[in-house]
């Protein structure tokens, strides 16, 4: 007969798992009711493992021996387990394991006496007993199951001889339904958590290697990022004393920093790739065609010299060349063309000088001249300072707005409501001059400041940028973040912080060159 006990017991388990705990304590709680309501002297807990197809005990307790076992790092996929039973090779109808049998055949199976038992394997549990001093007389084993799915088994031990009718086992039934639904949620939570997290990782490879010189990038740009979160959130004075993070917060952080270039799949990637101002996509046929021209000219001069030896003119081979662009403008063109000097006036007038010579296409049936720089190569190499033009620039820019847009599509859990702001502000500027919303550092979050710096010491230290020729060292990268920081550009606290922790140095052992670390 059910009593008023029995519902009482259910409302307290209810409430234990809807408490919002953390797995562990969670399953704790619920084992202690169950134990109080039938009696039972301890319990142990089975999460089924489907990849081993094992059932692994992840929470043991008995009350007598003082015996709390709990996996502390629960995780309901891949739990560590102090006691594994294997499934393989067992049929659908019988195990020699009493939880096992539970679990394949899903009803509850109880024992009132494992003495003169002879259905069931309990070898392990005599072991226990003679090696504690123990006796187990009763067990009760019944299965965690939730919309045809089994997700583990739960097993009493010695409970009072009364739960051995059919209104206590009813009441266990119940029970394990409702434990079954909270262990199957968190099962399914954690899926989707690792399926988010693993689609994130892949998103954030792909970036990487669209562009070879950019890969691992966004993986060094959030381990910087922790590196700074963590350092701040051990600050005890100072402006950012008081900020913290739990681990929801962290992964968040941690998510927005693996896809803030998420933007760049849809950047073209001649302008990723734009090592020099003169790099761009084009119709190698011009090319082709200068060359076979070139290859003709050198036969012909070939041919040329050996009529003029066989004439015995060798005097004619010595005569001048005509006066044509020096060695000194092709140097100039060469440093222009990598982004390597400022287009100053000075500079400005020395490439427009050099444009304006001209040159004969001999090797056409027509004579030709034209100048030694076409319009187009001559826009380009007027950039003022890197390799990108102001309209390519713009595109790389737009990445951002990308980044916000694509991010913005994806139906984001609550939890992480703020991703898309830290990744999509990463290039605003304290002083409101960034991109590409120019937000006032009022409205910038902690987080995204902290990015902000991440990314762009990432960048300016990492050896293969296709827009410098030159590794940077680490004082030359320490002494631009901190003009940035005294122009407004970064949060000068931050930056104090990622100077004081020595994270610069930190980080520079692990990736850069030990010849570039010139600093302390």
């Amino acid at each position: 007969m059910k009593t008023e006990k029995h519902f009482d017991d259910l409302i307290r388990v209810s409430r234990e798992l809807s408490g919002g705990k953390p797995l562990p304590q969670l399953f704790q709680g619920v084992i202690d009711v169950v134990c109080e309501s039938t009696g039972a002297e301890g319990g142990t807990l089975y999460m089924y493992d489907n990849k081993q197809n094992v059932l692994k005990a992840v929470l043991l307790t008995n009350r007598p021996l003082n015996i709390h076992s709990v996996v502390e790092e629960f995780d309901p996929l891949s739990a560590a387990g102090f006691i594994e039973v294997p499934l393989a090779g067992e049929d659908r109808e019988h195990s020699a394991k009493i939880s096992a049998s539970a679990f394949l055949r899903r009803r509850i199976i109880a024992v009132d006496e494992i003495g003169g038992n002879t259905d069931f394997d309990f070898t392990g549990v005599r072991a226990f007993d003679e090696k504690n001093n123990y006796e187990t007389k009763r067990i009760i084993a019944f299965p965690l199951a939730s919309n045809n799915i089994s997700v583990g088994v739960m097993q009493v031990i010695n409970p009072r001889p009364e739960c051995f009718n059919g209104d206590y086992l009813e009441f266990l039934e119940a029970l394990a339904g409702q434990i079954a639904i909270a262990l199957n949620n968190a099962v399914l939570i954690r899926e989707g958590e690792n399926l988010l997290g693993a689609i994130v990782q892949m998103i954030s490879m792909a970036i990487d290697e669209k562009s070879p010189h950019t890969a691992g990038h966004c993986i060094r740009v959030t381990e910087l990022t922790m590196m700074l979160a963590d350092a701040v959130a051990e600050e005890k004075s100072g402006k950012y004393a008081g900020f913290s993070m739990n681990e929801t917060e962290r992964e968040e952080l941690r998510m927005a920093a693996l896809l803030h270039d998420v933007g760049k799949v849809i950047t073209p990637t001649h302008i990723l790739e734009k090592r020099t101002k003169l790099y761009s996509l084009t119709d190698r046929i011009d090319i082709l065609n200068e060359r076979l021209g070139m290859r003709r000219i050198s036969a012909e001069l070939e041919a040329l010299k050996k009529a003029v030896k066989e004439a015995g003119r060798e005097d004619l081979l010595g005569a001048a060349v005509p006066d044509g662009p020096s060695q000194e403008d092709f140097d100039f063109l060469d440093k222009v063309n990598k982004g390597e000097v400022v287009m100053t006036p000075e500079n400005m007038g020395k490439l427009e000088e050099i444009s304006n010579s001209t040159i004969r296409r001999p090797f056409r049936s027509e004579t030709v001249r034209e100048k030694l720089i076409m319009r187009d190569d001559l826009s380009n190499l007027q950039t003022f300072r890197g390799t990108l033009n102001p309209k390519e620039r713009k595109i790389m820019e737009d990445h951002v707005r990308s980044t916000i847009r694509l991010l913005s599509s994806i139906p984001w859990p609550n939890k992480f409501s703020r991703l898309v702001e830290y990744a999509g502000h990463h290039h605003e500027k304290l002083d409101g001059t960034g991109y590409p919303n120019k937000i006032a550092a009022e409205d910038l979050s902690v987080q995204a400041r902290i990015l902000g710096i991440a990314d762009r010491f990432e960048g300016m230290s990492a050896p293969d940028r296709p827009y410098r020729s030159k590794k940077m060292s680490l004082s030359r990268v320490i002494k631009i973040m901190e003009s940035m920081s005294q122009d407004g550009e970064i949060d000068p606290d931050l930056y104090e912080i990622f100077i004081n922790r020595k994270i610069h140095l930190e980080y520079g052992r692990r990736y850069l060159e030990e010849s570039l670390i010139d600093c302390t």
